[in-house]
């Protein structure tokens, strides 16, 4: 396989299920802005966790396993509060295989941001020939449109599914379905500061169409099989992150926390059974125990240590609220959601083309077997950015300052918690958010110069857009019922705020 040159990141398997390392947060990112040989790492331990067997020396699920334990526990992780934290330690755990299959302590989770690519769901940035396969890249034989025969699923050859007796993976693209807006996913995170209401409104539509569109195993319990179910799910869990950040969830303590952050109940073990012999896998470290929604609660500095990095979504949130008197800016949380400092680009890899990973059978680990699951690492702050002066306008703000809290920042003390200033980018005017729809982008100024609020305008955004589209249903009856979300269809509208 040609390689590419990328900064050292790499741990034999001993040192990696017995020591503490750099990487102790998962740094994950868009696949759009993920680099070459990053890629090609994670399409190497995907595949590679694939091919390994069930009874492992590792001692890990397989990817197969990952599938039957979705479905198994599919009645408690979907319809319900459950749906966040369930999903948040089940991707954290499937990162944590592809890390101890690939030798590869640094390995992080992609995240297919699909909100920058709605409507343009048969180019989505995932959809690549060479990578997930494109959007024309089936064979016309299969349940739905077809099978897949580009990207991951070809470099076995085919992609065995643990459903369905075709012998591959299935996807439909269903263009009656399309994926929600950036200021769609932006008006679920600022209508709202409680749980009870962010949960539906994200699993409805935003959650639920890239699974109808994709369709084939991605619209049945066993979407997993889809390698682009993860990256699907790590959108998901970013934008909790989001909107736990911009509501300072983050900032309350796991003994303190109430139903405006999780309204049921916080204490209630979150159940990993089936597939086999792996449940032990999912349970807390050092423990025979599932982990609760309270266990969950925090993204990064509990059990599970993530940062969602250079984050687009989070750039667009800061420059729509920089004309509000609170500016998420003023509160981010660095190490939960890294704030992009400008917007981010598509890294091409074309230019330096490389042979695809080729599954083979995993061979068993030399080091002798571990009896439990690697330990999920200590979590460790992530350091701030790098400090810089800046100074002061005679009203008192603090304009181009960034990280700790310097003599030059001394104007804005009143900014500073814990000695750092807060928000991790600029401070001086940012300027419109770039959506990636124009449409969305010359809209916003038209109403914030009608003197509406950041929030508003957001939600007028997508009100529009949606109703430009006929407010449509974001998936089928049938989904919906699968979802054990009858008595909650109207989240699945494209639209589902009451004004």
């Amino acid at each position: 396989m040609k390689t590419i040159a990328v900064a050292p990141c790499v741990l034999t398997w001993s040192l990696l299920a017995s020591v503490a390392t750099s990487c102790t947060t998962s740094q994950r990112r868009s696949w759009r802005d993920t680099p070459c040989q990053a890629k090609l790492d994670f399409l190497q331990a995907v595949a590679d966790l694939k091919a390994l067997e069930s009874n492992n020396a590792y001692g890990i699920p397989n990817f197969d396993d990952f599938v039957r334990i979705h479905f198994d526990n599919s009645g408690v992780a979907h319809g319900v509060d459950a749906f966040l934290p369930w999903h948040r330690w089940y991707i954290y755990k499937f990162e944590q295989a592809l890390q101890i299959v690939s030798g590869k302590a640094c390995l992080t989770l992609p995240i297919f941001d699909w909100e920058y690519d709605a409507g343009s769901e048969l180019y989505a940035h995932v959809l690549e020939t060479d990578t997930f396969g494109s959007s024309i890249g089936v064979r016309p034989n299969g349940r739905f449109r077809g099978c897949v025969d580009e990207g991951i699923a070809g470099y076995q050859g085919i992609w065995s599914t643990t459903v369905w007796t075709n012998g591959c993976l299935e996807r439909r693209f269903n263009q009656n379905y399309n994926f929600a807006t950036e200021a769609q996913v932006l008006a679920i995170v600022t209508n709202s500061s409680v749980f009870e209401y962010f949960r539906p409104a994200l699993e409805g539509y935003p959650h639920a169409n890239p699974h109808i569109f994709i369709g084939g195993h991605m619209s049945t319990m066993h979407s997993p099989d889809d390698p682009l179910f993860m990256m699907h799910h790590a959108n998901v869990d970013r934008i909790w992150a989001i909107f736990q950040d911009y509501w300072n969830h983050d900032q309350v303590a796991s003994g303190s926390l109430t139903s405006d952050q999780y309204s049921s109940n916080l204490d209630a073990v979150l159940p990993y059974g089936g597939a086999l012999t792996h449940g032990d896998f999912f349970h807390k470290t050092g423990t025979s125990n599932f982990p609760t929604a309270r266990d969950l609660h925090h993204s990064h500095g509990g059990i599970v240590s993530v940062t969602y990095a250079n984050d687009n979504l989070a750039l667009l949130l800061e420059d729509a609220t920089d004309t509000a008197t609170t500016r998420y800016a003023d509160t981010n949380n660095v190490n939960w959601v890294n704030i992009a400092p400008s917007q981010v680009t598509t890294i091409d890899c074309s230019s330096s083309p490389v042979d695809p990973p080729v599954a083979a059978p995993v061979a068993s680990p030399v080091a002798s077997p571990v009896a439990s699951p690697v330990a999920s690492p200590v979590a460790s702050p992530v350091a701030s950015p790098t400090s810089s002066s800046g100074f002061c306008t005679p009203d008192g703000t603090c304009l181009g300052r960034n990280g700790g809290c310097s003599s030059d920042c001394e104007c804005c003390s009143n900014k500073c918690q814990n000695g750092s200033c807060k928000g991790n980018r600029r401070f001086l005017q940012a300027g419109p958010p770039e959506f990636a729809s124009s449409q969305a982008r010359e809209r916003w100024e038209d109403l914030i110069e009608q003197g509406v609020g950041p929030a508003n305008a957001i939600k007028a955004i997508a009100r529009e857009d949606c109703n430009q589209r006929g407010n449509p249903v974001g998936a089928p009856a049938e989904w919906i019922a699968m979802q054990n979300m009858q008595d909650q269809a109207r989240y699945f509208q494209c639209y589902p705020f009451d004004d």
